[in-house]
């Protein structure tokens, strides 16, 4: 009897390992190393906070200019079984197809870009981003040949744009209609979470 049930523990344990390694892996999520950053929200917006830039907002204007656009993308990033560190500096803004030379690594945000986490803890904050204002796809990667996270279409200079979806269309092609996107204040981004929430269960 006892063989008969480490024999079905053996089996169901097996059964259960290649059920999640099938699973497909979540659209919104990239993972680095040992920490996985999970996207939440992308939003354009009108400038940066106070809280993205520690307070020292004086001048920051400029760093934003009419053909260009700011996006702030709510994330958290979580660690494995073990303490670790990460370095969101490798998160790089594109529009989707584009060369990896033309990705855009985060200028600020809530999140500190560096920083450690103990095990199974993790912070929640934001990155922000400065891109083409061309109406492109931007969407979020780590690197050279990795999968990407779809964020939003990005406006242009008539203020056109909108939100990305798993399956994209072009918001060009006829009858695709282009949602048009209202620049929300960086204060109003996502929920209270978007400063820094470091939790471990």
């Amino acid at each position: 009897m006892l063989c008969i049930i480490v024999a079905a523990g053996v089996v169901l344990g097996g059964w259960r390992a290649h059920a999640m390694l099938a699973e497909p892996p979540d659209p919104m999520s990239l993972t680095v190393g040992d920490v996985t950053f999970r996207v939440s929200e992308a939003l354009e917006v009108t400038g940066l906070s106070d809280a993205d830039l520690g307070g020292m907002s004086h001048g920051v204007q400029s760093l934003v200019s009419n053909d260009r656009a700011l996006i702030r993308v709510a994330v958290t990033v979580t660690a494995g079984d073990s303490d670790t560190t990460y370095d969101a500096t490798g998160l790089t803004a594109s529009a989707a197809g584009a060369p990896t030379t033309s990705a855009t690594a985060p200028i600020a945000g809530s999140l500190p870009l560096r920083g450690r986490l103990a095990a199974h803890s993790h912070l929640e904050g934001s990155l922000s981003y400065v891109v083409p204002r061309n109406g492109a796809h931007i969407v979020l990667g780590s690197g050279a040949g990795e999968r990407s996270v779809p964020l939003l279409y990005v406006s242009t200079t008539d203020g056109r744009g909108g939100h990305a979806h798993d399956e994209p269309q072009d918001p060009g092609a006829a009858g695709s209609p282009t949602p048009t996107v209202t620049p929300t204040a960086s204060a109003t981004l996502g929920p209270p979470s978007a400063g820094l929430r470091p939790s471990t269960p």
